[in-house]
C-alpha cells in the first residue's frame, strides 16, 4: 500500500484509534488503552483503521491520496513518533517494511505480523453505519434504541462526570420523557448527573454503564449518533458513518 497524507491528519487518527485515557477495572482507575497495533487499509481513495480488544472496537475512514491499494499492521506508537521528523505531506509506504519519506528524507520501521487481537478485528470489519433502528450489532446484538447529539454537547456532560476521575459513564435514555442522562456515581455521597440535548431520538428507554474514552474518538464538529440497549454493547457513529466506536457494558461493582 501506497499513500499521500498530512502529518498531522495520520498522528490525530492513529491517536485517537488508540483510545488512551482512564479506565475503572478491578476497583480502581488505570490510564490505559485498547492497543498500540493498528490494522490500516487502503481501498480506493480511503484509508480504513481498525483497532480492537476484548471491551471496545473502532473504525475511521480517511480520505487520502491513494497510490496503491493493500493493507498492513502497524505499531502506532512507532508511527505516531517518526512523524516529529516531518510537517506537511508524506508518503507512506508499506511492503517488507514500513516506509515514511518526504523529499530525501526517509524514515524506515518494521511492520507487524498480526494485530493482538485478530477475532475482534474481524469484528471491527463488519461495522457500518445502521441506517433503521432497529439493527444488528456483531451480528447477535439487536439495538433498538438510536439518539443524535453533538460532541459539544457530549463533552459538557463528560467534563463533569471526569471531576470525579473515576472513568465511568452511565447512559440513561428515558423513552417516555425523551431524555438522555449521562452519570458518574463514585459513591451515594459522591456522583454527577446531568441531562445531554439531543437532535433526534427513537427507540426504547435503555441503559447502558461503560468505562473508558469515548468522545476523544470523535472531533469537536462531530454529530454523534449513540446505539443503545439495557446493559449490551453501545455504538457511536458520526453522521456519514467515518467513524465507529463500539465498547461493551462495563459489568464490574463498587
Amino acid at each position: 500500500m501506497q499513500i499521500i497524507i498530512d502529518s498531522k491528519k495520520i498522528v490525530d487518527a492513529l491517536t485517537q484509534m488508540q483510545m488512551k485515557g482512564k479506565y475503572y477495572v478491578g476497583g480502581q482507575t488505570k490510564v490505559s488503552n485498547i492497543g498500540n497495533n493498528i490494522v490500516m487499509i487502503v481501498q480506493g481513495n480511503n484509508l480504513i483503521l481498525y483497532n480492537a480488544n476484548h471491551v471496545a472496537m473502532c473504525k475511521q475512514t480517511l480520505n487520502v491520496n491513494a497510490r496503491v491499494e493493500g493493507e498492513c499492521v502497524v505499531d502506532s506508537d512507532k508511527l505516531i513518533s517518526q512523524m516529529k521528523a516531518f510537517k506537511g505531506n508524506v508518503t507512506i509506504d508499506a511492503h517488507e517494511y514500513l516506509t515514511t519519506s518526504q523529499g530525501s528524507s526517509k524514515m524506515k520501521t518494521p511492520l507487524l505480523l498480526n494485530h493482538a487481537f485478530p477475532s475482534a478485528i474481524a469484528m471491527a470489519r463488519t461495522l457500518t453505519m445502521p441506517d433503521k433502528i432497529p439493527t444488528i450489532i456483531g451480528n447477535k446484538t439487536e439495538i433498538k434504541t438510536r439518539l443524535l447529539t453533538s460532541w459539544v454537547h457530549l463533552s459538557d456532560a463528560v467534563k463533569g462526570c471526569d471531576v470525579l476521575g473515576l472513568g465511568r459513564y452511565k447512559f440513561d435514555y428515558d423513552d417516555r420523557t425523551e431524555v438522555l442522562n449521562l452519570s458518574s456515581d463514585k459513591s451515594t455521597n459522591e456522583a454527577f448527573s446531568t441531562n445531554v440535548e439531543c437532535g433526534e431520538v427513537e427507540g426504547e428507554g435503555a441503559t447502558v454503564e461503560i468505562t473508558g474514552p469515548f468522545l476523544s474518538f470523535f472531533d469537536k464538529t462531530d454529530m454523534v449518533n449513540i446505539y443503545m440497549r439495557d446493559d449490551a454493547p453501545i455504538m457511536f457513529a458520526s453522521n456519514g458513518g467515518a467513524k465507529i466506536l463500539v465498547k461493551a457494558p462495563y459489568v464490574g461493582r463498587n
